[in-house]
């Protein structure tokens, strides 16, 4: 679930105020929602056909409206080499 970003909904809030009209808070987090969010999908070489159409579903059934699929680079697969079978917060 995507979560707005504090700083933006502040933001909206602060600059509303100093415009005169002040907003409520659920409307300035209707204002953050999505709008800079981009998930970037970067499937790695043991990825499948079937992985990628999975992912792609659930940005439509999630709603994302802006996505990129692009490839993953060496240093990054390296990366999840190096930490594949460590235990997550180590």
């Amino acid at each position: 679930r995507y979560v707005n970003d504090p700083k933006c909904v502040e933001t909206k809030l602060t600059e509303s105020k100093a415009r005169g009209r002040e907003k409520t808070r659920v409307e300035a987090e209707d204002e953050c929602k999505q709008g800079d969010m981009v998930v970037v999908i970067k499937p790695n070489k043991e990825s499948t056909y079937k992985n990628t159409v999975d992912i792609l579903d659930e940005m439509t059934i999630n709603n994302i409206k802006r996505f990129a699929l692009v490839n993953i680079s060496p240093v990054e697969q390296e990366l999840i080499a190096r930490t594949e079978g460590v235990p997550a917060g180590q």
